[in-house]
């Protein structure tokens, strides 16, 4: 290995107490830059819609939409552990699906706790204490599937081919970039192997017991990143990364389109392709080192602003941004949390067996029934989708419909009703009295737009 890390000759190290102090200050300060971030986000958003439509949206959602939604998370989950799976067998180190499924679904809920996605990081150390692998086998899948969650995302792109025309970009302008994406990150990877052999002999002023592991990790990922310029796994480790991506991208939109359906809300008038372009930059925005308090406001924020840019109403916005949030957020938390829970009961320790690459690659989990698994939630999916796409909002009555209700009694005298509507789709139907008595008398029959 020509790469090697190596203390520097003549260069001191800064005192550890005043680097220490240093990251203090800038952990403070971003920390306190999240806090203003959520709150400004928050106050904006409760300042045009109320917490009772937030959570009425949330009770009227379909329990059809939310099962899909849990089936095609979990899947992705599922998806992204035979991942890691197949990049540790390929450096001879077999662990089982089940703690890995686990181990996965605490890094999902760790993932948005920390700016930058920095979160995610919590498989290296779950992945080294509950599995027993090797630092450097750790680090090395995680930083190569990290590589993988990247240049997974042009393919996706693709999707939006399909709706290219109502979006405004040219088919072939759109699908030129995707391609030469494409083929831009793919090269990187398949050469990534001769990039760190090439690379100069570093020089860090760490101690010895620093530059050991580190020198650990880079062979380690030099090895595994030669090993992926195999055809057959470099394809298996990029399908799982594709598919991984749009289970959980069409997880998101269909449990959009089932906000939209419990606010009454003519689906059919939005596009997938919206619809996947505003929760793709929303993603984004959360992974930007400054995203807020456990997640929330830089999403939300970015939620509410690109959803008005595609034609979302601004009220219908501002709500699907809490509660698809909301409750995708608060579903990953206690998924994670019963995952470590199951990890931290106590169980016999098992030593990874080490094979040879080429029958880890024979085994490889992405063939035959595996990839049945993760294919059948994604073709039932788009079908609940199409039908989902295709249902429109409860339509308004119509004259004979009025002619033929109920008409109101009288009212008593000195009794007043009062309709009370307000940007945030609330209705409230009063009867006030003369002495200042008020009544709320409609219930949620009477809820419409204003």
């Amino acid at each position: 290995m020509r790469t090697e890390i190596s203390p520097s000759k003549g260069h001191t190290a800064p005192p550890l107490s005043l680097a220490s102090q240093s990251r203090s200050k800038h952990g403070a300060l971003r920390l306190l830059l999240g806090v203003l971030l959520t709150v400004a986000v928050f106050s904006y958003l409760f300042s045009s819609i109320s917490l009772r439509s937030v959570v009425r949206s949330l009770r009227d959602l379909e329990p059809t939409g939310i099962a899909v939604f849990v089936m095609l998370s979990l899947t992705a989950s599922l998806a992204r552990s035979w991942r890691y799976q197949l990049l540790l067998r390929s450096s001879g180190h077999v662990v089982g699906t089940r703690p890995l499924f686990l181990v996965t679904l605490v890094r999902n809920l760790c993932s948005d706790l920390l700016p930058a996605r920095l979160g995610s990081a919590v498989y290296i150390y779950l992945a080294t204490s509950r599995l027993h692998l090797p630092l450097s086998v750790a680090t090395s899948s995680f930083g190569i599937s990290l590589v993988f969650d990247i240049i997974s995302l042009p393919p996706l792109m693709l999707f939006l081919l399909g709706n290219s025309k109502e979006l405004g970009i040219p088919p072939l302008l759109l699908g030129g970039a995707v391609g030469i994406v494409i083929v831009l990150t793919g090269t990187l990877v398949y050469f990534s192997s001769y990039i760190l052999r090439s690379l100069p002999p570093m020089k860090l002023p760490f101690p010895n017991s620093i530059l050991k592991p580190l020198r650990e990790i880079f062979e380690q990922a030099e090895s595994d990143l030669f090993r992926l310029r195999s055809p057959l796994l470099f394809s298996h480790v990029y399908l799982l990364s594709i598919l991984l991506r749009f289970l959980k991208y069409l997880s998101l939109v269909i449990f959009f389109y089932s906000l939209l359906l419990a606010l009454d809300y003519p689906t059919e008038s939005f596009s997938s392709a919206k619809a996947f372009i505003g929760i793709l930059v929303s993603e984004l925005a959360a992974s930007l080192p400054i995203s807020g308090i456990g997640g929330f406001g830089a999403y939300e924020g970015a939620w509410a602003v690109t959803f008005r840019l595609l034609g979302l109403p601004g009220w219908m916005a501002d709500t699907t941004a809490l509660t698809h949030h909301l409750f995708t957020q608060g579903y990953g938390y206690l998924l994670g949390l019963s995952a470590l829970i199951a990890l931290s009961l106590p169980k016999k320790r098992k030593t990874n067996e080490p094979r040879e690459i080429s029958r880890a690659l024979s085994s490889a989990p992405v063939i035959g029934k595996h990839l049945l698994l993760l294919l059948m939630p994604i073709i039932l999916s788009l079908f609940y989708l199409s039908e989902k796409r295709a249902a429109k909002a409860t339509p308004p009555h119509t004259p004979q419909q009025l002619s033929a209700a109920t008409p109101l009694s009288p009212l008593p005298e000195g009794i007043e009703v009062i309709f009370d509507s307000n940007q945030s789709g609330t209705f409230g139907i009063y009867l006030l009295s003369e002495r200042g008595e008020v009544a709320l008398v409609d219930s949620h029959a009477h809820e419409m737009y204003p």
